[in-house]
């Protein structure tokens, strides 16, 4: 009995952390071009703009997006990961802050595919009409290939409080969608 859960123990770490792995009811769909994949569940909705630069799966209440930006001329070259671009946790905090005028409940560094990233979780509300749409997000950010990565996850409710838990809900299929990045060349 021990042995058994252990061994499911191993199953889902190793599905977390390697790139390869998707569960078999997940679908990945892949960027060559731009050296990434995306991983997400066979029954959501996947959908990209003409460029290999968007990509997006969703269901509901709950999205996946990966956006590639390629570096200026002038950076091309400069930067190897986010570790090497001063400041860059406070200059993604500021986008996110005056992007959507979130409200950051959480950074930290983490590792995506070998690679350093950043990642950020906060809170934005979005009004449209009568309605209040609450948002809940975690977005993960690399550098690769001149290339900055950004993978973010959100989930949706119409309060804090039940956007916090259809985040919370989701929060395994985000990490296995996010683990899923990057194609190795």
């Amino acid at each position: 009995m021990k042995t058994r859960h252990l061994s499911k123990v191993f199953c889902i770490i190793a599905l977390l952390f390697s790139s390869t792995a998707i569960a078999a009811d997940f679908k990945e769909y892949r960027k060559d071009q731009a050296h990434y994949g995306i991983a997400f569940p066979a029954d959501w909705n996947y959908s990209s703009e003409n460029s290999d630069m968007i990509a997006t799966a969703s269901s509901g209440l709950a999205s996946i997006n990966v956006t590639v930006e390629p570096f200026s001329s002038q950076n091309r070259g400069k930067f190897k990961s986010v570790s090497d671009v001063p400041n860059m946790m406070q200059l993604s905090i500021d986008v996110v802050k005056n992007a959507v005028k979130a409200d950051v409940m959480q950074t930290g560094k983490t590792v995506l595919s070998n690679n350093d990233a950043l990642w950020l979780k906060y809170v934005f509300v979005q009004k449209s009409l009568d309605m209040e749409l609450w948002f809940v997000a975690y977005a993960a950010i690399a550098i690769r290939n001149d290339n900055t990565y950004t993978v973010t996850a959100r989930a949706a409710g119409r309060s804090k409080r039940e956007a916090l838990a259809m985040f919370d809900k989701t929060w395994p299929i985000f990490k296995i969608s996010i683990v899923s990045l990057f194609i190795d060349q």
